[in-house]
């Protein structure tokens, strides 16, 4: 019989666990492109399968964003940014998700509008309502920060789009760093800023 040292099979453990993934389940990956595959994907994900660059139960929806107020100033440390987005989730994810928001403008570079992704409050419990799949929970963000619209590069009155996307965050073991990788499809809002205060 083949021994493994343990410090050997500590090294291996990922990778396997990988590998073994990969070869579960159906032969192909499932392709998450459209917001039906989207669907497709998620209960594929929270049932144990590989998507896309996810491992299994990584995988999420954002459902929705909301954003107040409508016009915020651009540079005005002052007003206040309330978001509230809700993310659909296998109830076995590994890891927490980070939220992240982009300004997308036509032509231009995207910008990351945070200085550091909303954290999923996994102490905060489901929402009451549910999820419309088996073995998926439904998540809430909500909170208000101060004005991230603050900057040179931030667009001032033009209508825009704030993209919302989620990333599963890495699983961490004593060989290293596995995941981090699967991001949701992005779900896009348009959004409109308000003048920069006079003096500015």
């Amino acid at each position: 019989m083949l021994v493994i040292p343990s410090a050997l099979r500590t090294v291996l453990m990922p990778l396997l666990l990988t590998l073994l993934a990969l070869g579960c389940g159906e032969d192909e990956i499932p392709i998450c492109d459209t917001p039906e595959q989207a669907e497709a994907c998620l209960r594929a994900s929270c049932a144990g399968r590989v998507v896309n660059n996810c491992l299994p139960y990584e995988y999420a929806i954002v459902r929705e964003a909301e954003w107040a107020p409508d016009r915020i100033p651009v540079d005005d440390p002052g007003t206040p940014f309330r978001y509230r987005i809700v993310l659909d989730r296998c109830e076995e994810a590994p890891t927490a998700h980070e939220v992240r928001l982009e300004i997308v403008e036509p032509g231009a570079a995207v910008i990351d509008l945070l200085r550091s992704p909303i954290r999923i409050d996994e102490d905060r419990p489901d929402d009451p309502a549910g999820a419309p799949q088996a073995r998926v929970v439904r998540k809430i963000a909500e909170a208000e920060i101060g004005n991230p619209f603050i900057g040179p590069e931030i667009p001032e009155s033009d209508a825009f789009e704030l993209r919302v996307s989620a990333r599963a965050g890495a699983q961490i073991f004593d060989a290293g760093v596995v995941g981090g990788t699967c991001a949701s499809p992005p779900l896009s809002t348009t959004f409109r800023t308000g003048p920069r205060p006079l003096g500015l």
